[in-house]
């Protein structure tokens, strides 16, 4: 009879014991997956306070209460989900310039001053973007060289006065090859566009090559990995090859496999996937006339100064500021 009780104990104390570890195992497990965000979410980085999406005019980093800095956080993901123009992100650098649709005449001192240009590569020299666009071209510098591809800048936002410059020399160089100044002007115009009416000039357009291939006087650079991993993930962060192969009299402007131009994610998967240029996607959509002349997003004619700095959808990219205390607060 004691045998048989101390027999049911010892069931009774072993049943104990397993229950409790699987209710630790559980635990562990809920803790873990509310821990860190689930695959799906994507990758996280930290940017420093001078890539806020929110920033206007001065670069410099947001000092809080407690006297920390505040840290910016984007999460980015591979798709963009289906729907319409009203999930898009960053609808404000939806807009052509070209040479149809050029910049207001101060756009220079709009976007230094009342915009703000962020620094988003260095080596021997500076290179600026708009802020509100800048944290996606450094994220998708920085997820590139964890693919094993070394992206590098060559050009970025141009001054209009700038633009002047690099059309006149590249006249002048024709010129000594023999050409007359008409032939010469023409033929520059088809690889250098007029002040005011570069995207450059918007600070939203990048030249990207890598450090082995950076020559410019062919299109040699679309046979490099660089070249290969843009064409596959550009989109993700919101660019798109702007001046496709074969489309020069659609864009007006040589195809260029370095020139990239942001649009927001959703507009660059979507121009992506139907093979258009940015000139085409307009006129599909109804956004332009007859004569190329954009009737709609028109960008820097719309006040974008005073537009949401970024619309980011959750499904695209959130963004959340940790301010030092272990809160995340959204960014509105």
């Amino acid at each position: 009879m004691r045998r048989r009780k101390q027999k049911s104990i010892a069931i009774k104390t072993v049943t104990y014991v397993v229950l409790i570890l699987l209710l630790f195992l559980l635990i562990v497990f809920i803790v873990s997956r509310f821990d860190k965000p689930p695959a799906s979410e994507g990758q996280t980085t930290l940017i420093t306070p001078t890539h806020s999406l929110v920033s206007r005019g001065s670069t410099e980093g947001t000092t809080l209460a407690d006297g920390s800095e505040d840290v910016l956080i984007i999460t980015t993901t591979a798709e963009v989900t289906e729907g319409t123009d009203e999930l898009a992100d960053n609808e404000w650098a939806l807009f052509l310039v070209n040479n149809q649709n050029g910049l207001p005449a101060d756009y220079d001192s709009t976007i230094e001053d009342d915009i703000g240009l962020t620094l988003v590569f260095s080596d021997y020299r500076d290179y600026y973007f708009d802020s509100r666009a800048a944290p996606y071209l450094t994220k998708m510098l920085e997820d590139s060289s964890e693919d094993g591809v070394n992206l590098y800048i060559v050009s970025t936002y141009r001054t209009q006065k700038y633009q002047q410059t690099n059309l006149d020399n590249s006249v002048t160089e024709r010129m000594n090859l023999g050409m007359d100044y008409d032939t010469a002007y023409a033929d520059a115009l088809e690889s250098v566009a007029l002040p005011g009416h570069s995207e450059h000039n918007a600070g939203l357009a990048a030249d990207i090559m890598t450090p082995s291939y950076t020559s410019m006087a062919d299109d040699g650079f679309k046979n490099t990995d660089e070249y290969k991993w843009l064409s596959e993930n550009a989109r993700k962060y919101g660019f798109i090859l702007r001046y496709p192969e074969g489309k020069q009299d659609v864009t007006g402007i040589i195809y260029e496999p370095w020139h990239y131009r942001f649009v927001g994610v959703y507009h660059a998967t979507k121009i992506a996937e139907s093979g258009l240029t940015l000139e085409e996607y307009f006129e599909e959509n109804g956004w332009a006339d007859d004569d190329g002349k954009a009737t709609k997003h028109l960008g820097p004619l719309e006040e974008t100064v005073n537009s949401p700095a970024a619309t980011l959808p959750p499904d695209m990219i959130t963004v959340t500021v940790n301010t030092g205390s272990g809160e995340a607060i959204p960014v509105e």
